[in-house]
């Protein structure tokens, strides 16, 4: 195959890599440009799934002080609890006791001794207080009377009366103290539902991030795939395309020294001529003289060139 067969299709090789270079460069681009989207779209399901877990973490741990505060709460509700049972079982018994007394003295107990007693010094004190005529005292005075009458007779249950009066406050405290436990015991069970509940919804939404997160990975890593293959391709055909340059330069700077060299030829032909003339003393032309300082240019023939007399000498001849 001659060089100038081997230059051509070298340049049309050249010319066809070239093209597929360049679409391979825009298609190359293009894969990197999707596979960093879903890579960025695998980081952002991630990012959200650290957050979840975070958030279930936090929930977790106000769920259990929730819980643990519940039982707490149950615990001394319990207690209050067996506490107003046994207060109950103790204002049973001195009611009992206080209906043995009444019965064993045949007293007729209408009203608490203690209201009695406050009845007796609410009337003594209108007496001090109050003008009033000689029969209306009396009668106030008669009243006072039967009533302290009937403070003396219950005397025997007064003790017992205010250990039942006294029980049952006790127990009507406890009552409330265990109701408003109660209360806050369903306050914090809510919460802690509450926070039970967001922990299930964020793991399922864990769960569906997940494969989320999978899918995307799996577009990535069959993008990353693609974009290897591609470049490697690429980088191949750009190596081809280099070496192919390398050749046709080399084929250039070889073409300029083979017609440099037979340029050289051809004027040392003529060179030998013109100096046939000037040993002859023949006259030069004008196509001689070029062809003397065009040889002058060229490093090269030196020691058969005339020397600067011999020249000085045509020219004279020449005029």
């Amino acid at each position: 195959m001659s060089e100038e067969s081997n230059k051509k299709e070298f340049l049309d090789e050249a010319h066809v890599l070239r093209k597929e270079i360049r679409e391979l460069r825009t298609k190359v681009k293009d894969i990197n440009q999707d596979k960093e989207t879903w890579f960025g779209k695998k980081e952002e399901f991630s990012k959200q799934i650290q957050t979840l877990i975070h958030q279930i973490k936090e929930d977790k741990k106000e769920r259990n002080q929730l819980t643990a505060k519940v039982k707490e709460l149950k615990t001394s509700r319990d207690s209050s609890n067996k506490g107003i049972r046994e207060k109950i079982d103790n204002v049973k018994k001195l009611r009992s006791e206080r209906d043995e007394v009444v019965k064993k003295y045949n007293i007729n107990v209408k009203h608490d001794p203690s209201f009695i007693m406050k009845k007796i010094e609410k009337l003594e004190h209108k007496m001090e207080i109050e003008p009033m005529g000689f029969e209306a005292e009396k009668r106030l005075m008669k009243q006072i009377r039967d009533l302290r009458k009937q403070y003396e007779e219950l005397g025997g249950v007064s003790e017992v009366w205010e250990k039942v009066h006294g029980a049952s406050k006790e127990i009507d405290q406890m009552k409330k103290d265990a109701e408003s436990t109660h209360k806050k015991i369903q306050e914090y069970a809510a919460s802690s539902q509450e926070k039970h509940e967001a922990i299930v919804s964020n793991s399922k939404k864990i769960d569906e991030l997940k494969k989320e997160e999978e899918e995307a990975y799996k577009k990535f890593f069959a993008l990353k795939q693609d974009y290897t293959v591609e470049n490697k391709v690429l980088k191949e055909k750009l190596n081809r395309l280099k070496e192919l340059e390398g050749h046709l330069q080399e084929d250039s700077g070889r073409s300029k020294k083979e017609k440099k060299k037979d340029l050289e030829k051809e004027l040392r032909s003529k060179e030998e001529v013109v100096l046939e003339k000037i040993r002859n003393n023949d006259k030069l032309t004008t196509e001689d003289l070029l062809i003397m300082q065009q040889m002058e240019t060229i490093d090269f023939g030196r020691d058969s060139k005339p020397s600067k007399k011999d020249s000085e000498e045509s020219a004279e001849n020449n005029k």
